[in-house]
């Protein structure tokens, strides 16, 4: 490890911090003590990249409490970032292996649609998988979506999943707000989709504290427009919309430089995840679900 070198790379870092998080009180905040930690010789005694990684992490989260921002120790993804048509290649490969997330589409008895989604996949490569899987469940009485194990992804595979259960007058259902305090993007479902919209059945959404980011932003979304009814656990807590960042040929973060602020509620998820209509253990969640669909 070059000590020189990797001081030089939290400065930078923290100066990125500063200019980039989405809460810029927190983002000074965070910047002064990294510095400060700098000045008490904190980092220099680590002897190995990952761990001084892990020792940053966990100073930012000790001020952010922001799930979402850590800083990463890894050089072979920092040489292939740049190479645009790898990492679609990467990307592709990935989602093969797990069939996009999409881990089990069935119809339960009494005509009850179950879809398990274990992560949001880029609707680039799975679009059409997320087509048939709504094709498969189009004339069920009731829908069932299983994110007890989904870790998050992509925000528009949340939205064509939305756009499902809503009707052909887009909804708008999130924003994400700047550092500026200006909204940088919207999500609105959108008026058609491959197949048959689902907007009058019931539906339910099973939610573990394993659920992440764009999973809570899908729940989220459908029970504050009380599209949806959640069932499960409190989930982990990541509202924020992410700037992956690389600060040197060794060292990269996602820095968190948007937050959702919904539409509906004015509020977020974030730091208290996403509140269950009904809270029972990730277990149980099934079965309550499936009996109130069956009613």
């Amino acid at each position: 490890m070059d000590k020189d070198n990797n001081e030089k790379m939290i400065r930078e870092f923290s100066h990125l911090i500063k200019q980039h998080y989405f809460c810029p009180e927190i983002g000074h905040t965070t910047q002064r003590l990294l510095l400060k930690n700098i000045e008490r010789n904190v980092y220099s005694s680590i002897p190995y990249n990952q761990e001084l990684a892990s020792k940053v992490s966990d100073d930012i989260f000790s001020v952010t409490r922001d799930k979402h921002f850590t800083l990463s120790y890894d050089p072979d993804f920092i040489a292939q970032k740049n190479q645009a048509e790898l990492n679609k290649s990467t990307a592709k490969h990935w989602g093969d292996d797990v069939n996009y997330g999409f881990k089990e589409i069935k119809i339960l008895k009494g005509n009850i649609g179950f879809i398990k989604l274990t992560g949001f996949y880029d609707t680039e490569f799975a679009s059409t998988l997320a087509a048939s899987a709504m094709h498969l469940v189009e004339r069920t009485n009731a829908l069932i979506f299983d994110i007890r194990e989904n870790g998050g992804g992509y925000l528009n595979m949340v939205q064509l999943i939305c756009s499902y259960l809503f009707g052909t007058e887009p909804v708008l259902l999130d924003e994400f707000h700047s550092n500026k305090k200006t909204v940088k993007n919207q999500c609105w479902t959108l008026p058609h989709v491959q197949g048959k919209k689902r907007s009058g059945i019931p539906v339910f959404i099973l939610t573990s504290h394993h659920t992440f980011s764009a999973a809570e932003n899908f729940a989220y979304n459908l029970q504050s427009l009380n599209r949806a009814t959640v069932i499960g656990e409190p989930t982990k807590g990541a509202a924020t919309g992410v700037k992956t960042t690389v600060i040197n040929e060794l060292f990269w973060s996602n820095i968190p430089d948007s937050i959702s602020v919904n539409p509906t509620t004015g509020q977020n998820w974030h730091c208290v995840g996403v509140r269950p209509n009904i809270r029972s253990s990730a277990e149980a969640a099934f079965d309550i679900a499936y009996d109130m669909a069956i009613k």
